[in-house]
Formats: structure tokens, C-alpha cells, sequence
């Protein structure tokens, strides 16, 4: 099977060489339908002589893929059509002074857009014209431009005219051989811009259906229309709003829906219960609806959405150019959120003439949504709809008195039989047409289209002085189209309807368009009134419900405030915040801290970028290298470090100059190089995190002082607690709790190393086995998280270069120190009581038992300040040097409160001696040994 589009070109290229006779072999591989239903109305009655020509005409019945879907939409606009286009020509036939016999082959457009059937048609058309005396002259069509457009290609193959009676798409003006008797969509826009500015609405929102371009061309016509009139800026108009497209919804000609062919009184509505059994019309038919019939509709997932987003959004109107289909299935669901108890908003629509005023929608119980709204429709004459009423109804008429009669109108007992909301036509009550018959807006295009076609070829048969043989030898479409059709001036119509108004006469401008008038009707109390109308380019309405801006307090309207306070304009989302933004009514907002606003949104600036001043762009920020030691609590930091490692190098000194006093020999010496060491590398920590270059040695570096400096103190204060206790269980314990003091898993080896080993080398040997373990942990650490990489954080207006290890991942190398400190705290408390030179003992409990709450303090602050999803726009610019300020400063500051803690009263004391021994000696009468030489002794 060829695809459809190339099965046009086949189709039209051999229609095109194939002129002259339509029937040869031309192979279009085209579905095999069963054979074409033709109306032949307006048949030459024997006895007249009058040359015949031929209309070929087609309207929307069917739908579908194979034909067989009813279009009930609009009241059976298709139907109506075709009706008054018979009646149109019968009644121009029976005028005395017509010369010409105007014939018609009425055909099912089927709504086929891809021309395939309407080809099918002209095929079928041409194989029934034929003969020297007959011949056909144009073609009438179709309903829709979708289906307009591929056709218009076929009947200029053809070299026929085409004239539509309801496409309205602008592209089809630039068609050639084509004209319409309706007016393209930017007059449409023309009317709707003039009632927006009669109302002085400010903002709106054009309504769609997918995949159906009317709604773009009604939004791009306004924009083009406030450009030619320089009033861009006076509106916000929001992007369209697309309903979605039903090509396989199944027949939607429900009895609920044919509600608007009866009477709008309540005497004769029919009675609908939502429980109820069945459904009561005029004319005795009852019929049993199945709860599809009431509740039908292809609702598609995302339709609740889109209900909700346009009852949720701030514009003050909306323009509607939806299909039929999607305006059912909207009116259902404003139902849906009515009853689940949504409040009303008065929508103030303005609709195109796909919002159709004949449906009754008191039956969907959404007045309070419609109130007001305006519907814009192509005028009809009050006379031609009165004519059609009384044509209808004598069609039925005939039906109904002679059920056997074989109708001309193939279509008529089906359509009927649906209008009477039956099921089978041959049994059925069909119902009468009464004064409240719904008469389809367009039927004055159709009888214009074919006053058009009648008027025109007569000049053409005048222009051959009456003679037949030059009329059909010399008949030529481009001619006929160019000279004839497109300067046609025609009163015709006015003297078929009788009427008397002015500004009736049919006539096309230079582009094949008619001259525009529009009846303009408001929904007022569940129905819909006319409130006036459109024509000459001027808008003449007498509303009976004001449109209002919805204004908002500060000056402003709601969609579109005045802002103040340091806020911005920025689109509002409605309904969901997947759900597109209403791009073109505002709300006033602050703005994040990394954002700018650009065009109505807020956009958050990328990583290493940040909002200038006007916060309209986002500017690139330098990178830095490291953390910024201008920070105050930085500057504190290494204040304190400074003074921390002077203090640790000069009670280094101190203790090493008085290394050989009894008061430093009893603390064990060889202790006190770790203890200093430890203290050191914490002060270090803190300076070099600021100061150090920026490289990955620095950073393993740094990483390997937080982890092992305090392992050098906790490490000695481990191993001299623990010796002090050993001491303690030795000399005071009884022999059964000196089981306390364990013993070796390999005694016999432990023996044989330890006795090689003093005990300062037995304990400077444990000091280093802890040291290692925690440097081998610290270059696992290394491994795992790859601490020594230099990454990008991004805290509030920053971009900062660091080592690739947070305060929390710290901890991780800080874990062993906390078993040392638990360790040290657990001997320090047992030896709390050891009697000990110079109160070391209870010294040293007050040394670990700080450290681990000055350790404990900090970790609790970290937590607390910590940025758990890592430092963002929501940072504040320094947290960083924050944390890594607390982290160091809860080091550094317990490694000195410890020193502080075990060696103060230790100085104090050598202080206290140094002064002593300064003192001059007296003898024992009491008078100054001034023998500074004499050693003691002596």
C-alpha cells in the first residue's frame, strides 16, 4: 500500500492528463468502498429545453475512516446545508428569465482530509455528466479547510472552480481557481480584537484542539491585528491551550446532545434524572439511554488538567476555536468540578462559531462558568431561516404521511431517524420541526455559493449570445472563474427570501472572499441572545452582561499587577508544576537568591555564576583557591592557631630546658615530645587550611595531620593512664583482682620481645603502633573517597576550590581517636584515686574529660551547621569556612586544653622554683650567705 499522501499526487496527476474522461485506467490503489450514494436534486423536468449544467456539491454527512459516523455536530450543519443548497436551486431554476438549467450531484464529503473520497467523487461525477449537452461547471466545497485544502489540488487538475461555503483558513486565499462565501479568519480576529477592546478586556487566552490549526491562525490574526492598530502592549496574550484531539471517538449523536432541536420551554424539555429509566421526548418517542448516552465522552488523561488549568488562570477572557468534540467534553468536565465542589469563575469566552449557539447547555449545569460569554457566528437572514424551517419540515412531513416513499435524499430517513433519537429508521416517530429548530449558521453561504455559481454562468452563456454550441465548445473554468465568478454583483438573494435589508447583494473582494458580517450572541440565562453584530469593520452590540477586567488592588488587573517591595513580574504556573506557565499574567514575587528574572520567568543561574545587581543576568564568578582567610571566624582561627602553636613550641622549650627536674622526670619525659607533638599538629591544622597552597600533596597532607594529631596525644595520655593503673593494680589490688590485668594471647613470643625492651622503649613502641595504625587508616580514608582531589563547591555567589572531603567525612579519620578517648577516659577513671606526684592523676582525668567535651560540643555544632546536601544556592556565601573553621577550632582547641590541663601546675611549680632559687640563703644567726659559688653541701 502506497502512503496517502503519495496516493494524492498519483490520484491528481492522473486526473490532471485525464481531462477529458475520468474513467480510463488510472490505478490509485484507493479502499474499496461500496458504491457512492449521490443526490441528484434539481433534475430538468421533461419539456424543458434549457441547456443544462452541473454543480457537483459535497457537505459533511459521515465521518470516519469507512463513512459511516453521523455528524450531528452544530445540529447537522451538513445536512442543513445540503438542504438549502437544493432548495437554493430549485427555486433559482423556477425564475422565468433563467436561461440555464443549473443541475447538482450531491455527495457525502465523508470529513475526509485526505481528499481521498472527495476524489472518488469527482470521478464518479464525471462518469455521470456526460453528453454534448451537459457538462460541469464547478464544484461546491467542502465543510472543512482541512478537507478544503488537498481537494482544492484535485478540481484544479480538474480545471474547475471551487467555492466553499465554511472554510475560513487564511492560507486558502492564496488557492487559485478558488473562491468562498464565507470570510477568512482574520476578519474573524478583526471582530473578536474589536469586542475585547469594547469590553476593555486586558488579557486572554486562545483555546485549541490539537492538531487542528484554527486556533493558531485566530491567535497569530490578533497579534497581527494589535500590531496594525499599536496596541501590542495594552494586551497579555497567553499561549493556546490545546484540547485534545478525538479521531477515533465513536458516534457522538446522543439524545442529551440533541436537546437544542426542541423547544427551550420547560413544558416540552425533556424530563432527564440522572436514576431515571428513560428519556420522554415531543412525539411520543421514548427512549432508554444507556449510561454512555449521558456520561459519553473520549476524555483523555490530561483533560482534567486543562480544565483546571483554565478555570485557575488570571486572564480576563478567552478566546475559544475548539472543535465540537472538545467542547462537549469540557462542558462535562466544568460539570465534574462543579460537583466535586469547585467554585464557579465566570470564564468570559468569546467563541468562534465551533462554540455552536444552538446547543442547549442547560443540560450540563455549568451556567455559572458561561455566564456572559459571547459567541461570534456568520449572519443568517431571519427570512432564509424561517425558509429552511418550513423546507425541513415538509420534508418530514412527506416522510411521515408515505413511510414507503423513495426519498430522493439518500441521507434523510437516517439523519432524521437520528434527530428523533432512533434506532431503527424504519420504526420510528420521527419528530416535527417546530419554531425553535436550530438553523445552522452558515446556511446563507450556501445558498450565496450557489447564487454565485447561477449568476456567473448565465453571464458566461450571455457573453456566447444565448448559443449552445459555443457555450459548451468554449466553456473554460480558468475563464469562467476569473471573468465571471470573480466579478459576480448579484441582489439574487434578496429577491429569493424576500427580503428587504440592505447590504444582502452577494459579491467576492479580490482574493475570491465574501464581504464579512457577523451576528453577535451572549449566554444569558442558559441561552443564548443575540446582542447585535459586525459588519463594515464596526462592532454595533447592546450586551446584557458586562465583560469586566478583573482588576487588583494596587492599580493593576489580577493577570497583570504592578509590583512593588522589591518584587518582580514573573509568569504564574496554575494548576501543576508540570503543568505549562499561564506565559502571560503575572504575580509579584521575590526572587531565590540565585535568580534573575528574564522575560516574564525565574531563572536560577547556573553553577559559578550568580545574579548581577539588577538581577536581570547572570555574571560568571572568579574562582577561588582554597578558603578565604579574610572570613572573621577565619581570621579568629588563625589568630588562635598562632597563638596556640607559640605556646605549645614555648612549654616545649620550657619542659625540655627542665628536663632533668624532678617535677618533669616524674611525668615521664619520654611522654612528653608525643604530648607537644599532638598539641602542635592541631594548631598546624588550623593554619595550613587557610594558608597552604592548594594541591593534592596539601591536601593529603592536611588530611593526614587532622587524623593523626591527636592520635599523638590521646596516644601517650593512653599508654601513661593505662601504665598508671597497671601500677595501681600491682601495689594496692589483692591477687585475685589482678586477673584484671589480662594477659597475652602468645605469651611465650610477647615474653621474648618485651623482656629485650625497657620500659620507656616498651611504651614509646605502643605510642608508635597506635600513631601507624592511625596513619594506615587515614591513606585508606585517602583511597576510598579520594580526599586528595581538588573539587568545585558553589555556596551563594562563590565558586571555591577545595580538597574533596567534607567535615562530616572528618570524622570518619577522627574514629579511632574517639576509641583512644573513650579508652583514656575509661583508665583515667579507674586510676582517678591512684596516689600520684603532684595530683597528676587527677590532672590528667581533667585533661581527657575536657577533650571529650570540648569534642562532643564541636561535633554538635557541626551538625547543626552542617549543609547536608552539600553547599548550594542556599548556602550562605562563607558556610564553608564556617564549618572547616569549627571542625579545626574543636582540635586545635582541646589539643591546648589538655596541654593546658596536665602541664599548668607542672610550670606553675617550676616557675614557682626558678624564683625560689633566685632568693639569697641566710645562715642560721640570719645573715645572707653571700656565696652565690658555694655548692650545697658545703
Amino acid at each position: 500500500m502506497f502512503p496517502p499522501i503519495f496516493k494524492l499526487v498519483v490520484i491528481t496527476v492522473c486526473l490532471g492528463i485525464n481531462l477529458a474522461e475520468l474513467t480510463g485506467d488510472c490505478k490509485t490503489d484507493l479502499p474499496n468502498l461500496e458504491e457512492l450514494k449521490v443526490y441528484r436534486s434539481s433534475v430538468r423536468p421533461e419539456g424543458d429545453t434549457r441547456p443544462r449544467v452541473t454543480l457537483v456539491a459535497m457537505f459533511p454527512i459521515h465521518r470516519g475512516t469507512d463513512c459511516s459516523d453521523l455528524v450531528c455536530v452544530k445540529n447537522y450543519n451538513g445536512f442543513q446545508r445540503m438542504e438549502i443548497f437544493v432548495w437554493t436551486l430549485n427555486k433559482i431554476n423556477s425564475l422565468p428569465e433563467r436561461k440555464l438549467f443549473v443541475e447538482s450531484l450531491i455527495y457525502d464529503s465523508c470529513s475526509d482530509t485526505l481528499a481521498e473520497h472527495p476524489i472518488r467523487v469527482l470521478n464518479d461525477a464525471k462518469a455521470r455528466v456526460s453528453g454534448a449537452e451537459n457538462m460541469i461547471i464547478g464544484v461546491v466545497g467542502a465543510s472543512y479547510s482541512s478537507v478544503t485544502q488537498p481537494f482544492s489540488k484535485a478540481t484544479l487538475a480538474l480545471n474547475l472552480p471551487l467555492i466553499s461555503y465554511a472554510s475560513s483558513r487564511n492560507s486558502l486565499s492564496e488557492y487559485a481557481m478558488f473562491a468562498r462565501t464565507v470570510w477568512s479568519d482574520d476578519v474573524q480576529a478583526k471582530a473578536i480584537y474589536d469586542i475585547l477592546r469594547k469590553f476593555k478586556l486586558t488579557s486572554f487566552k486562545v483555546l485549541g484542539t490539537r492538531e487542528d490549526s484554527n486556533s493558531n491562525g485566530i491567535e497569530s490574526n490578533l497579534k497581527e491585528e494589535m500590531e496594525q492598530k499599536n496596541t501590542t502592549s495594552t494586551f497579555s496574550t497567553c499561549k493556546i491551550v490545546k484540547f485534545p484531539q478525538m479521531p477515533n471517538s465513536k458516534n457522538q449523536c446522543t439524545c442529551v446532545r440533541r436537546k437544542p432541536l426542541l423547544p427551550r420551554t420547560t413544558s416540552v424539555r425533556p424530563n432527564i434524572r440522572r436514576n431515571s429509566s428513560a428519556v420522554n421526548f415531543p412525539g411520543g418517542a421514548v427512549i432508554s439511554p444507556q449510561e454512555d448516552d449521558i456520561e459519553h465522552g473520549n476524555k483523555e488523561v490530561d483533560l482534567p488538567t486543562i480544565a483546571a488549568h483554565i478555570t485557575e488562570s488570571k486572564v480576563d477572557a478567552f478566546v475559544v476555536a475548539i472543535k465540537a468534540e472538545s467542547k462537549i467534553d469540557f462542558l462535562k468536565e466544568l460539570r465534574r468540578m462543579k460537583e466535586s465542589g469547585a467554585q464557579p469563575r465566570r470564564l468570559q469566552l468569546i467563541a468562534t462559531d465551533t462554540w455552536d449557539i444552538s446547543d442547549d447547555l442547560s443540560v450540563y449545569g455549568v451556567d455559572d462558568f458561561l455566564q456572559g460569554s459571547i459567541t461570534i457566528v456568520p449572519e443568517n437572514s431571519p427570512e432564509l431561516e424561517g425558509i429552511l424551517k418550513d423546507h425541513l419540515k415538509n420534508l418530514t412531513s412527506r416522510m411521515k404521511t408515505n413511510p414507503n416513499s423513495d426519498d430522493s435524499n439518500p441521507w434523510l430517513r437516517e439523519v432524521w431517524s437520528s434527530v428523533s433519537c432512533c434506532k431503527d429508521p424504519e420504526d420510528c416517530a420521527f419528530i416535527d420541526v417546530d419554531g425553535n429548530f436550530s438553523v445552522d449558521t452558515k446556511v446563507e453561504n450556501v445558498m450565496n455559493t450557489a447564487i454565485i455559481y447561477a449568476e456567473s454562468i448565465e453571464k458566461f452563456f450571455e457573453a456566447c449570445a444565448y448559443d449552445q454550441s459555443c457555450f459548451y465548445e468554449e466553456f473554460s473554468g480558468t475563464v469562467f472563474f476569473r471573468d465571471y465568478i470573480m466579478n459576480v454583483y448579484s441582489n439574487l438573494n434578496q429577491r429569493l427570501i424576500n427580503s428587504t435589508e440592505d447590504g444582502l447583494s452577494v459579491r467576492l473582494d479580490c482574493d475570491g472572499n465574501s464581504f464579512p458580517k457577523y451576528a453577535i450572541y451572549q449566554f444569558f440565562k442558559n441561552k443564548f441572545e443575540k446582542i447585535g453584530s459586525w459588519k463594515d469593520d464596526r462592532l454595533n452590540i447592546k450586551p446584557l452582561i458586562e465583560l469586566r477586567s478583573r482588576s487588583h488592588g494596587n492599580g493593576g488587573t489580577l493577570c497583570n499587577p504592578v509590583c512593588t517591595d522589591g518584587k518582580y513580574k514573573v509568569y504564574d504556573r496554575v494548576t501543576t508544576e508540570t503543568a505549562e506557565y499561564d506565559d502571560c499574567c503575572y504575580s509579584c514575587q521575590g526572587l531565590p537568591v540565585n535568580a534573575i528574572h528574564q522575560n516574564g520567568r525565574i531563572k536560577h543561574c547556573p553553577k559559578g555564576s550568580w545574579p548581577n545587581e539588577a538581577k536581570d543576568a547572570c555574571i560568571v564568578v572568579p574562582v577561588e583557591n582554597g578558603f578565604d582567610a579574610s572570613y572573621p571566624p577565619a581570621t579568629i582561627q588563625l589568630v588562635f592557631n598562632t597563638l596556640g602553636t607559640v605556646a605549645v613550641i614555648g612549654v616545649g622549650i620550657l619542659l625540655g630546658w627542665n628536663r632533668e627536674n624532678d617535677i618533669i622526670k616524674k611525668t615521664g619525659v619520654h611522654y612528653v615530645p608525643f604530648l607537644l607533638t599532638g598539641a602542635l599538629l592541631c594548631q598546624l591544622l588550623g593554619l595550613g587550611i587557610f594558608i597552604l597552597p592548594l594541591t593534592p600533596v596539601s591536601c593529603f597532607l592536611l588530611h593526614l595531620i587532622a587524623g593523626t594529631g591527636p592520635t599523638f596525644l590521646l596516644a601517650a595520655i593512653l599508654v601513661k593512664t593505662h601504665k598508671m593503673h597497671e601500677i595501681f593494680i600491682t601495689t594496692f589490688q589483692s591477687e585475685e583482682d589482678k586477673s584484671f590485668k589480662g594477659k597475652s594471647l602468645c605469651p611465650q613470643y610477647a615474653e621474648l620481645i618485651i623482656s629485650k625492651l625497657s620500659m620507656k622503649s616498651r611504651q614509646i613502641v605502643g605510642i608508635g603502633i597506635f600513631i601507624s595504625v592511625q596513619a594506615l587508616l587515614v591513606l585508606c580514608l585517602t583511597s576510598a573517597f579520594n580526599t586528595n582531589k581538588i573539587i568545585d563547591i558553589y555556596p551563594a555567589s562563590r565558586h571555591i576550590q577545595v580538597c574533596n572531603v567534607n567535615v562530616i567525612e572528618c570524622f570518619y579519620s577522627q574514629i579511632f581517636n574517639i576509641l583512644l578517648l573513650v579508652l583514656c577516659i575509661t583508665y583515667a577513671y579507674m586510676a582517678r584515686h591512684v596516689p600520684s606526684d603532684f595530683n597528676e592523676t587527677k590532672y590528667i582525668s581533667f585533661a581527657v574529660f575536657g577533650y571529650f567535651l570540648i569534642l562532643m560540643s564541636g561535633a554538635c555544632v557541626l551538625l547543626a551547621i552542617h549543609e547536608s546536601a552539600g553547599f548550594s544556592k542556599d548556602s550562605k556565601p562563607h558556610d564553608p569556612e564556617l564549618e572547616i573553621c569549627v571542625f579545626s577550632f574543636m582540635l586545635s582547641f582541646s589539643a591546648l586544653f589538655t596541654i593546658g590541663m596536665m602541664f599548668t601546675n607542672k610550670l606553675h611549680m617550676l616557675i614557682k622554683q626558678f624564683f625560689k632559687d633566685r632568693q639569697p640563703k641566710r645562715d642560721s644567726t640570719g645573715d645572707v650567705d653571700l656565696n652565690l659559688e658555694q655548692e650545697d653541701g658545703q
